[in-house]
């Protein structure tokens, strides 16, 4: 039996295993700017697969699905001592172009994202935000 316990229950499953690919989504509300996007998602790391290569794919993927992607920044930086990717972008959606910000971490076998956006008019409360939000994470390490 397979078990995933979230903070409002437990859920199980009978001869199959559950893959936690939890996804946070967050609105930023402040008076001062339009509500900013923040998500963050979680998946299992393949044994072999890296962060970069991780990051690569996603950044293809939102090349093809994303209207006018064009990346602004891609770059190493360390957390907590280990490899994590910084990824700022911007692209059109509803007429309108939008921008976003991620940091892409291991934490233990699992790579968790964050990763916020908004108007491009926001950009810089988007990246006080994100940057706030990141030195706030406190991971919680397997055992």
């Amino acid at each position: 039996m397979s078990s995933y316990t979230t903070s409002f229950g437990t859920i199980s499953v009978e001869g199959a295993t559950l893959v936690d690919r939890t996804t946070h989504f967050f609105e930023v509300v402040h008076p001062e700017h339009e509500a900013l996007t923040l998500v963050i998602w979680r998946t299992p790391i393949a044994e072999g697969q890296t962060i970069r290569e991780l990051v690569a794919a996603r950044v293809a993927d939102e090349m093809v699905r994303l209207a006018g992607y064009q990346v602004l920044l891609d770059d190493d930086v360390e957390f907590e001592g280990t490899l994590a990717r910084d990824v700022a972008s911007r692209w059109r959606h509803d007429g309108r172009v939008v921008y976003g910000r991620q940091a892409h971490l291991a934490v233990g076998t699992t790579w968790v994202a964050f990763a916020m956006s908004g108007p491009l008019e926001a950009q810089t409360k988007c990246d006080a935000w994100f940057d706030e939000v990141m030195m706030s994470f406190s991971p919680r390490h397997p055992d």
